[in-house]
């Protein structure tokens, strides 16, 4: 029926109510079983007055959850529905229960600025597995990983981009450093002349040669020619 499936468990008929069939929404049990399978289930509860069984049967089966790194492992390439966009990224369904995160990082080859400028609710996208936390219950996903490994000449062109950006990254780090050189260049030669200024003011002063002693009376004497001459200095005669 719609609303269930009925098991025969040994002469008596039980019902595995549509909820209790898969951990994903369904809306007809014929999507998880069908007549004549016959299934692993276990009793929920029991109404002798009603007469009535009702069956589990997820329980019994691994949730989405816990085998979602073994149904996509990383590196693999999957492929989903967009069903919500958001600020930072897109949420892509894997599947009914599962949906993984492709970061507005990760969308495109080129930086993207807007989210809704690469994609919207209802495309249906490739991406490539970069992260699975099953305790988490999150996926991370890379349009831009997937689109590069899929085209090679996409990453032809983004390695050249990337050689031309080292290439001029090199050219300025270069040219920097001559600057600094040449900036370090003057100081240093500002430097020692401010030293060398201050070496030389701190020279000594050079003392003047000591006058002639005074003879007495106001007398003056002068050695010359192997005699010695005494100048008065009053009248300027020679004594």
């Amino acid at each position: 029926t719609s609303y269930g499936a009925f098991v025969d468990i040994g002469g008596v008929d039980g019902m595995v109510h549509v909820s209790e069939l898969s951990w994903r929404r369904i809306k007809n049990p014929s999507e998880v079983v069908k007549v004549g399978d016959e299934i692993e289930v276990y009793v929920i509860s029991f109404d002798p007055e009603k007469r009535k069984i009702s069956l589990g049967y997820k329980e019994l089966q691994p949730k989405p959850w816990v085998t979602a790194d073994q149904r996509y492992p990383v590196g693999s390439i999957v492929e989903g529905k967009v069903v919500r966009i958001v600020p930072f990224g897109a949420f892509v369904a894997l599947e009914p229960t599962i949906d993984g995160l492709i970061h507005i990082s990760q969308l495109g080859v080129k930086r993207v600025a807007n989210v809704e400028d690469e994609l919207h609710v209802g495309d249906v996208v490739r991406c490539k597995v970069l992260d699975v936390n099953t305790e988490a219950k999150r996926i991370s996903l890379s349009r831009r990983e997937a689109l590069i490994e899929e085209n090679p000449e996409i990453a032809e062109e983004i390695a050249k981009e990337k050689a031309e950006r080292e290439r001029v990254a090199a050219e300025r780090a270069q040219q920097r450093a001559q600057q600094d050189a040449q900036r370090q260049t003057p100081a240093t030669s500002e430097a020692d002349f401010a030293d060398a200024l201050g070496q030389t003011r701190r020279m000594p002063a050079v003392k003047p040669a000591p006058k002639p002693p005074e003879a007495a009376g106001g007398h003056r004497r002068r050695r010359q020619a192997g005699f010695t001459v005494i100048i008065d200095d009053s009248t300027k005669q020679v004594q």
